[in-house]
């Protein structure tokens, strides 16, 4: 029974990591002709889709607290764990993109590979693996942290870290309201709040008990992306469209917080029971085992299918190309790390 259930779990955890890497790609590719479109369905549709993809990263932080806050870690195997699972790789392929660039092998070269590796200044898409790294740092103090927690404590903290981080930024953009920066909470700033969320929704909340609210999520999730795409429209109109910055978008905003998590919670709602046959089983296994493969190569090979969206762009509504591009592109980095994969020490780091 416990390996059925384990089972189980793997197997919604990876689809929601499958959707989670999708929409990297949906994020990273929808601003391809945004800039030149007309104010019409295609603008609006464009612009929501961007939002439903910027849940991407939130996901992924969610899984990796889920999956790690669950196990008591020593300093040591947390240690081990960002050395070889995230490290090891992304230097790897930092310094692959880099002295590709610069292919002379020179100690001033090496130096700046260095700075640039400390800065994040490689690859603007590894910015993730940064801030995982520090989430994991944090995670044997974290587990300690929570393992005292009773329920009205993870409400209470989250809540907190939706209201500091997600709400006050919004309110003093938009209003005239302003709240001093001495009085700062470190500990609900930046993303950890979506580390003991992610732990919260997959180990403590129960789905079981909270199956009547799935309508509620539904249209709480579609709600959020209409509004926040209509005060993206007026964003823009009142910059007479020359400003094409989407203020909502930010990770932390609550209007990014509640897709997130409804997306969760719509996984946990259709797939944490549902038993798949084998056979789909180890085809949902082996492209979730491609995505972190994904993530490391897809900054590199994206912008290569910007003639393809163009192409069909002639053919199509510029929205329906978008879609298309983006799932012919995805489909395309599954197979490529699905033979990466299959090449010895590579399949090692990836």
């Amino acid at each position: 029974m416990e390996d059925v259930q384990k089972n189980r779990r793997e197997i919604y955890i990876d689809l929601l990591r499958i959707l989670a890497c999708f929409l990297v790609v949906v994020c990273h590719t929808n601003g391809w002709g945004f800039d030149k479109q007309i104010i019409n369905a295609n603008w609006f549709l464009s612009v929501g889709w961007y939002l439903i993809s910027k849940t991407a990263v939130p996901v992924f932080f969610m899984i990796s607290g889920a999956l790690l806050l669950k196990k008591d870690y020593t300093y040591k195997q947390i240690v081990k764990k960002i050395i070889v699972r995230i490290l090891i790789p992304l230097i790897i392929f930092s310094a692959v993109i880099y002295f590709k660039k610069s292919p002379i092998i020179s100690y001033q070269n090496i130096k700046s590979f260095i700075w640039a590796f400390l800065t994040c200044n490689i690859l603007q898409y590894y910015w993730f693996l940064y801030s995982l790294i520090a989430l994991y740092i944090m995670t044997p103090f974290l587990r300690k942290m929570i393992k005292n927690f009773e329920y009205k404590d993870y409400i209470i903290f989250i809540s907190i870290w939706i209201l500091i981080q997600g709400i006050i930024p919004i309110l003093e953009h938009y209003t005239k309201f302003k709240v001093t920066n001495n009085f700062a909470i470190q500990i609900v700033q930046g993303y950890l709040g979506y580390y003991i969320l992610g732990y919260f929704l997959f180990n403590i909340f129960d789905i079981k008990k909270n199956k009547s609210n799935f309508i509620i999520v539904l249209v709480g999730f579609i709600i959020d992306i209409v509004i926040s795409t209509l005060i993206t429209y007026i964003d823009m109109k009142n910059s007479n469209f020359k400003v094409y910055d989407v203020f909502l978008d930010r990770l932390n905003h609550i209007t990014i917080i509640i897709p997130s998590v409804c997306i969760v919670y719509i996984f946990l709602y259709l797939y944490k029971n549902t038993v798949f046959s084998n056979t789909t089983n180890k085809m949902i296994t082996a492209i979730s085992s491609t995505t972190f493969g994904i993530y490391l190569i897809h900054g590199v090979l994206i912008d290569r299918f910007k003639n393809l969206y163009d192409f069909l762009a002639n053919f199509l509504y510029e929205f329906d190309a978008k879609i298309i591009t983006q799932i012919l592109i995805f489909g395309g980095l599954i197979a490529i790390c699905y033979v990466i994969k299959k090449i010895p020490f590579i399949n090692k780091i990836i």
